[in-house]
């Protein structure tokens, strides 16, 4: 199978799995999340989403992409189809992680069209309402915040919810002690705005470094490169200089002004992967300016909302993986399986563990 190296590419194989549904004119504040719900619930196909009221048709949603090991494994590069199997494949292909650096370019697909200042008007772009009671569309689920930290220099891609403000503000509900939320507190230290980059669509790898816990020491695009068998094509973007998806299928550019506390705009509330709403919050997520927005034709904005348990945006806990190799270094013998419920990169709250007993005590 050739590297899935675009957001195109990967519809492109999904179709030829017989694992795409394709809908037209569905409502975007109900239907889209909706959907995308009951598809995740029953492990069913990807959705692509087209032709909104209002909109441009060209302009697209896809979600539920990676629900099923079938689909995330050519995103990943592995070929198991059974989750215990597929964790544990994916346990060797990480410890066996070999950095492959991004191809520097001039240019890319994402520079087909842009929109700058005043002509900024995120409002363009179909957004859905992903749970009935959240608090305004969210651009930003399956998405990737590159930031670089002002001390260290180093370049961060992490997945936070994002929120449209208006047209050309959204707020990005980093949490304490993430990069991202890091490298704006030090900017906002020293007065200085923090440049921001979110990529909205992008190759499937990308999306799947961006959500996992990496080391600090580990470059989002060079794990992505590893996954897909090939360097990942950056541009620098033209107001921050931060590398940006050349083929990326919508990327925002901006700056985070370094507003005090008290200035954080009203954000959520937000359907959460507890299966409850988390209540909306004042005074703690901080705001992005907008200021170049750059598209492909015909853009496809990538959703991976969080949704009601048992159902996820991922197969597998990926985080379990990190366990049941500590679990071994630590000398325990015939572990045969580690499993959470909580399928993003940490292990989670749930977590079983399968042994074929030894000795008494062995549990």
């Amino acid at each position: 199978m050739a590297d899935v190296t675009d957001m195109r590419g990967y519809i492109e194989i999904l179709e030829q799995m017989g694992e795409l549904r394709r809908f037209e004119g569905v409502d975007l504040k109900s239907e889209v999340g909706a959907l995308t719900e009951r598809a995740a619930e029953n492990e069913g196909a990807a959705l692509l989403f087209s032709n909104f009221k209002n909109y441009p048709p060209g302009f697209r949603v896809i979600s539920n992409v990676f629900r099923t090991c079938k689909r995330t494994g050519p995103a990943m590069g592995l070929n198991e189809e059974n989750g215990v199997d597929f964790l544990h494949a994916w346990r060797k292909k990480l410890a066996a992680y070999k950095p492959v650096p991004v191809e520097q370019v001039e240019g890319g697909p994402v520079l087909e069209n842009q929109m700058a200042d005043n002509d900024v008007d995120l409002y363009k772009f179909p957004t859905p309402s992903w749970h009935d009671l959240d608090g305004g569309p969210y651009l930003g689920t399956g998405c990737g915040v590159i930031t670089k930290d002002p001390e260290s220099g180093k370049i961060n891609i992490g997945t936070y919810r994002v929120m449209v403000q208006d047209k050309n503000h959204v707020s990005v509900k980093m949490n304490m002690g993430k990069h991202g939320r890091l490298a704006f507190e030090r900017a906002r230290d020293a007065g200085k705005p923090l440049p921001v980059a979110i990529t909205l669509g992008q190759g499937p790898a990308v999306f799947l470094a961006a959500q996992m816990p990496l080391p600090p020491d580990v470059n989002e695009y060079e794990f992505a490169g590893y996954l897909q068998g090939s360097p990942v094509p950056v541009a620098r973007g033209a107001v921050t200089g931060l590398p940006i998806p050349a083929n990326a299928e919508i990327v925002l550019e901006g700056e985070m002004p370094p507003m005090k506390d008290e200035e954080m705009p009203k954000e959520g509330p937000f359907g959460e992967w507890p299966g409850y709403f988390t209540d909306a919050n004042v005074g703690e997520t901080p705001v992005m300016v907008v200021k170049r927005v750059y598209y492909r034709n015909d853009p496809i904005m990538l959703g991976a909302p969080p949704l009601k348990p048992p159902a996820s945006y991922l197969p597998i806990p990926l985080g379990a993986a990190t366990l049941w190799e500590q679990l071994e270094k630590a000398g325990i013998p015939e572990v045969k399986g580690v499993w959470g419920f909580v399928y993003g990169g940490q292990p989670g709250p749930f977590t079983v563990i399968a042994i074929k007993q030894r000795y008494a005590g062995h549990s």
